[in-house]
């Protein structure tokens, strides 16, 4: 008897071992195929920032670089930071900086000392006195961690002159678009912004209607608008490819699609600046 209850359950067993076999092997090979296409979509996104960001004037012969950190990085300790370059031609002896950040009455506040600056040195200066930019929502409102922030100079000493400066009140005010405009997926314990994916989804979206309606003479602007309105219209709800559209424009069918191209490696992601024009092929 024991011996019958033994080969009854051995099927199910050895079917038990292949369905943990299978779910190990999709978590840890489709893990590794999605995991490459986020991290296409982050590095698009970290080249997006770093075309965004640009020098600013600080004094005579000196500009700056903010570089403000936000919540949203893997960096188990994220800071903020300004870069410094003596775009002068003589040697900055000394450069005394002051950078605050408000938000409403409070203040941040954050001074440093560079030394020696030729023409040409860029120099980082690390703010750990400043909040990562972080949005919180409550009950009673939307509440950001500061509303603006400005970075001084106090003294610039070159040639054995000395200039001193007051400083001024912050002017530029962080957008929070990493907040508001972008999309995020926290995969595997990291965070990836997937803008490129949905951006890329837009785009084939966009290419769908314009070889399948818009070139037969049905002009929307919106592909969604344009489905809803050639579904209601009978002259254009019988032929084959409005059909075709319908169908390859469904959200999960066109995820589904873009996501297999982007698995496969028919297209990359990768980010071009607007002057050239935005591809993911």
């Amino acid at each position: 008897m024991e011996t019958l209850l033994i080969l009854m359950k051995t099927p199910f067993m050895l079917l038990f071992l292949m369905l943990r076999a299978i779910k190990w092997i999709a978590e840890h090979v489709m893990g590794g195929l999605i995991k490459g296409v986020l991290t296409q979509s982050q590095q698009a996104y970290l080249d997006r920032r770093k075309w965004q960001r640009h020098w600013l004037p600080l004094a005579e012969g000196l500009q700056y670089m903010p570089v403000m950190a936000s919540v949203l990085t893997n960096d188990p300790k994220p800071i903020s930071r300004i870069y410094v370059q003596n775009i002068g031609d003589e040697v900055v002896e000394q450069l005394d900086l002051y950078v605050v950040a408000r938000n409403g009455k409070l203040k941040y506040s954050e001074t440093a000392n560079l030394f020696n600056l030729a023409p040409g040195d860029v120099e980082a200066v690390e703010l750990s006195r400043i909040p990562l930019e972080d949005i919180h929502v409550r009950k009673d409102g939307i509440y950001l961690s500061y509303e603006s922030y400005g970075v001084f100079p106090l003294q610039v000493v070159w040639g054995g002159k000395t200039q001193r400066f007051k400083p001024g009140i912050p002017s530029w005010s962080p957008m929070y678009n990493d907040f508001l405009h972008s999309c995020w997926w926290r995969f595997k314990g990291y965070l990836y912004n997937t803008d490129a994916i949905e951006d890329y989804k837009t785009a084939f979206q966009h290419w769908l209607a314009y070889h399948l309606v818009t070139r037969f003479g049905i002009f929307w602007v919106i592909p969604n608008e344009q489905l809803r309105v050639i579904l209601h219209q009978r002259q254009y709800g019988l032929l084959p490819n409005v059909g075709l559209y319908w169908l390859l424009s469904q959200s999960w069918v066109l995820t589904a699609i873009c996501w297999t191209s982007l698995i496969l490696g028919a297209h990359k992601l990768r980010f071009v600046p607007p002057d050239i024009g935005t591809e993911t092929n």
